[in-house]
């Protein structure tokens, strides 16, 4: 297995959800990739480790596999845990042995600065990179700074594409790894297990002032507590908010009376459980509680019953990288059955899961008035 991490620390320029423009969403029967087999039906390189739903590979698709072996390497900015790059790693090495996968770990907050710089360089760089907003895809895709993806994959998911339009967030993006979101506590101080967003509320005596919450800060935590909000409330918070609702039922109102604890991210909330500083927290994902527990916390966590609420990020193959065919692998091999196993193993969720863990957030997160609508709610409802 050939991997290497580094961390960025430093942002050039970071790119807000305040300068989207506006990009219209990918439509999966635009593209023109072939999926049929010829010369006796060859299996495509995805199917040696997947399973027989692979699509069949043709001599176009061929070519890409001969030429990224030429290639030899590839590069791949990516803020998912540890542990899922491992898998990544293991598994693309053992479909394509020849090729060197590197994967840089770079946080979606950090991520519009090296895009900003290796763009303006035009060569060098990321082939692949990763991101759950569409602050970096929309300008991507304005400026042509993104490839087409070949992958058979894309043509062999196009009913999911179609069922579900916003697991391809632009034209030439694809959602690979939906990541759900868990509610955890202290074994030490919570005697009985917390099932549902709806139970935390219950037991208000319980946890007023003992129960941790993202600030609203970046697009993991907006889309959050919009998704929070909407399955939550039943409605339709985009279009309540910018109509001037103030959604005097919503349920952050109702979860703010238990006067939460703010931290910026997942992992200092779920830090501050494991301390005893607080007793939960019901914004957490699976690979923070596991290497707590492992260390030694006394953490207990559940999928909440009541509302799966989910952070979905795609993967694009920006122009300027210098190794196109190996990132369409990478590509391919995301979107494979087998690279869909890296998901599953990690708790995370598939693209062949259920309709309602399918939902991911929409384009209202790129809506400036939305978002300035929904701080105002959050801030009331929260502070």
């Amino acid at each position: 297995m050939h991997i290497r991490r580094r961390t960025f620390r430093s942002i050039v320029i970071a790119l807000t959800v305040g300068a989207l423009t506006a990009a219209a969403c990918g439509d999966d029967s635009s593209d023109d990739e072939s999926s049929g087999s010829e010369g006796g039906g060859e299996t495509s390189p995805s199917s040696t480790i997947a399973n027989s739903n692979a699509p069949a590979a043709d001599a176009e698709w061929q070519a890409v596999v001969d030429a990224a072996k030429e290639e030899g390497k590839v590069l791949f900015y990516s803020g998912l845990p540890e542990a899922q790059h491992e898998l990544i790693a293991e598994g693309f090495a053992e479909m394509y042995p020849d090729i060197e996968l590197e994967i840089v770990r770079v946080q979606t907050r950090d991520l519009g600065g090296r895009i900003e710089v290796e763009s303006e360089g035009g060569v060098g760089g990321a082939d692949v990179i990763y991101s759950n907003s569409w602050a970096v895809w929309d300008p991507l895709e304005e400026r042509g700074l993104l490839r087409e993806l070949e992958s058979p994959w894309i043509e062999a998911r196009a009913d999911t594409w179609s069922e579900h339009p916003e697991l391809r967030m632009t034209e030439n993006t694809a959602v690979f790894s939906i990541l759900p979101y868990w509610i955890v506590w202290n074994s030490n101080l919570v005697e009985e297990p917390i099932t549902s967003y709806e139970d935390l509320l219950s037991r208000a005596d319980e946890f007023r002032g003992q129960v941790g919450a993202p600030d609203f800060l970046g697009v993991a935590s907006q889309s959050w507590y919009a998704q929070l909000e909407e399955k939550m409330s039943g409605i339709d918070i985009a279009a309540e908010l910018v109509a001037g609702n103030t959604l005097p039922e919503g349920y952050l109102r109702r979860f703010g009376e238990l006067e939460p604890v703010i931290r910026d991210t997942a992992l200092p909330l779920t830090q501050a459980v494991a301390a005893g500083e607080i007793k939960a927290t019901i914004y957490t994902v699976p690979s923070i509680i596991d290497d707590l527990k492992a260390a030694g916390a006394p953490l207990e966590a559940a999928m909440p019953s009541d509302a799966i609420v989910v952070n979905a990020v795609a993967l694009g193959l920006p122009t300027w990288g210098e190794n196109p065919n190996a990132a369409q692998l990478v590509a391919d091999f995301l979107l494979s059955d087998k690279g869909q196993e890296v998901n599953i193993e990690e708790q995370l969720i598939s693209l062949d899961g259920s309709a309602d863990e399918l939902a991911v957030p929409g384009r209202e997160l790129s809506n400036p008035e939305f978002l300035a609508a929904f701080e105002r709610y959050w801030t009331e409802a929260m502070r």
